[in-house]
């Protein structure tokens, strides 16, 4: 028996589209283990290893360094027993294969004859879903190439063509292309991957009606807080305090009062999360990403500061996994590093709040009928219309300006 097996790129995530080879960790003609790291991908500014699916040789490199490849596409292949180049042909062949299946094992008797499914076929067929699918969106079903077992077409087939459809260039829609400006006087750059998929998540965000409220606060005391317990903080756990984990554990606690604001809606349910998983936005090169703060509510300060360390540093060396950016409850976006005074956030679906706090000023104000100079900032707080109304925003914006202005509380 000669038999190859194709190494696919898996699908990390339901947002990804595609995948860039950044180095190869074995070469052409290594012996690999079950399980071995082939292969690390970026996707979105995170950075995936691909392991070996079976034991044997790493025969062909399909997908070189610097490349990019669709989901299910294919990487590599490994042979499993003797060199096997037909089998190896067989497995480039059938290309990239449906969801779900990273994988597919080539079996052929040593005779070499091999049997590839025909890239069409008089007699089509596709499951009930497909058919479903197609019928709905008036699509031929022998115009998809089935990626299913013996080539019948399953729903992940549709699915892309219509994606594929939609994306075409303008001219194979019946629309007027877009004519290049031969006078313009500028610089043109090519969207990298992650702009893409930022341009994408807008895209996404702004379907949802949000609107957002803001109120001003004082930040005096919270600074102050994060200045006294500095020293010792640090020397009890190694840890430099950032306002981050301040603000993420005081975000945590003010939820409580305010579930809704955890939340996110599908059809017409809306899911109440008890866990309290707080993203936050992070500026990395192109773009930004959302590491993921899991069970804010449930940690101390000292472990939420721990999280939020090593997600800083793998966030900055691109080494965030696609678990660490995804899953979150609520997200925090703070510009205050770029001297922004309001702004209006946006949702990081499928979530129905975000935080955005905007930058420290010294501005005078009354307390207690005396005129002082307060550490001022605006909480700048965006819902979704759909889940929550003005109330049960402002009442959250009330609650985190109590906590930030108690700040002792955050070490219980």
């Amino acid at each position: 028996m000669i038999m190859a097996v194709g190494v696919y790129l898996p699908i990390w995530g339901m947002q990804m589209e595609e995948g860039k080879v950044v180095k190869w960790l074995v070469s052409e003609g290594d012996s690999v283990e079950k399980g071995d790291l082939l292969v690390e991908i970026e996707t979105e500014k995170i950075t995936n290893v691909v392991e070996s699916a079976a034991a044997g040789i790493l025969a062909k490199i399909v997908a070189k360094e610097g490349e990019v490849v669709k989901i299910t596409g294919l990487l590599a292949v490994i042979t499993v027993e003797g060199e096997g180049q037909t089998a190896i042909d067989a497995v480039i062949a059938q290309g990239a294969l449906k969801e779900e299946r990273p994988t597919t094992l080539i079996m052929m008797q040593e005779s070499k004859e091999v049997s590839i499914p025909p890239m069409e076929s008089s007699e089509v067929t596709a499951s009930p879903l497909a058919k479903k699918m197609a019928k709905e969106h008036g699509i031929d079903l022998a115009k998809i190439r089935g990626t299913g077992p013996e080539g019948r077409i399953v729903k992940e087939d549709v699915m892309a063509f219509i994606e594929a459809r939609s994306n075409a260039p303008a001219a194979t829609r019946g629309i007027a292309p877009q004519v290049e400006d031969k006078s313009f006087d500028g610089e043109i750059v090519t969207m990298s991957q992650t702009r893409k998929v930022i341009a994408r998540r807008t895209l996404e965000s702004i379907k949802a009606p949000q609107g957002t409220l803001t109120r001003e606060v004082d930040l005096t005391d919270i600074l102050k807080f994060r200045k006294s317990i500095m020293p010792e903080f640090e020397k009890q756990y190694g840890i430099r305090l950032a306002l981050t984990p301040l603000f993420v554990k005081a975000v945590a606690l003010a939820v409580k009062a305010v579930p809704i604001i955890n939340s996110r809606i599908d059809g017409d349910k809306i899911y109440i999360s008890r866990k309290v998983h707080v993203g936050v936005v992070v500026g990395v090169k192109d773009g930004i990403v959302i590491p993921v703060i899991f069970n804010a509510h449930a940690k101390s300060l000292a472990q939420i500061a721990r999280d939020w360390e090593s997600l800083l540093k793998k966030a900055s060396e691109g080494n965030l996994k696609i678990g660490e950016i995804t899953g979150g409850t609520i997200t925090i976006s703070n510009v205050g590093n770029v001297g922004i005074d309001i702004f209006t956030p946006i949702l990081n679906p499928p979530e129905s709040a975000v935080l955005g706090i905007t930058r420290t000023r010294q501005r005078p104000i009354v307390k207690d009928g005396q005129i002082t100079i307060g550490e001022m900032a605006y909480l700048c707080l965006t819902g979704d219309h759909r889940v929550m109304d003005a109330e049960p925003i402002g009442q959250f914006l009330m609650g985190l300006e109590k906590i930030l202005q108690n700040p002792s509380i955050l070490l219980l």
